[in-house]
């Protein structure tokens, strides 16, 4: 298991990774010196349809560990269509129904008052929404491009100094693209991540 601590050193703060079982044998120190603290939103960019407005959709006018964590949802799991008012979030058939009928469905709720059918499609599970207001939110807002993710980059907006923000984002990353087993190594059974 690996965790994270605070630590200062000098004038820099600074997070040290670690293993939590066994000696921790190296350290690695990695420190969070983004400059921007402002988490507001200006959504006066994004542009509401008729049925959206119909929809009762909301959108966030600040930046929430929730809402970096639908970002990192969306950079890991998610598409969103250039020529279309379309987004989607599919993940695997097999083993992501639990997350996906608990906590995305709760997810997309919370933030954008927004009910998702989420369902069976041929080799995924999740859903497919067209809503202007999402899709201009998340292009003219939150700066995250449309069409294919060939090139993933976390947009500045979320480059912030608020640990709990950036968590977010991460966890959202990890739960749709991240893995985590443990291997045999240095004579412990099923032992290193």
């Amino acid at each position: 298991m690996v965790y994270f601590t605070q630590i200062k050193t000098g004038s820099r703060e600074e997070l040290v990774c670690g293993r939590l079982f066994g000696r921790q044998k190296n350290k690695l120190l990695a420190s969070v010196s983004f400059q921007n603290s402002d988490l507001t939103l200006d959504t006066s960019k994004a542009v509401f349809s008729e049925n959206d407005f119909k929809r009762g959709i909301i959108l966030p006018t600040k930046i929430t560990p929730l809402l970096d964590e639908e970002v990192g949802m969306h950079l890991g799991d998610g598409f969103l269509s250039k020529t279309k008012n379309e987004y989607r979030l599919k993940g695997s058939y097999i083993d992501e129904r639990g997350f996906y009928d608990g906590f995305v469905k709760k997810t997309y709720k919370k933030l954008f008052n927004l009910d998702v059918e989420i369902k069976d499609y041929a080799y995924s599970y999740g859903f497919e929404v067209c809503s202007k207001a999402l899709s201009t939110f998340k292009t003219n807002v939150l700066n995250i491009p449309a069409g294919r993710k060939t090139a993933i980059r976390v947009p500045d907006k979320f480059k912030v100094n608020d640990e709990q923000v950036l968590a977010g984002l991460i966890r959202g990353y990890f739960d749709t693209d991240g893995c985590l087993c443990f291997v045999s190594k240095y004579g412990y059974k099923s032992y290193y991540p």
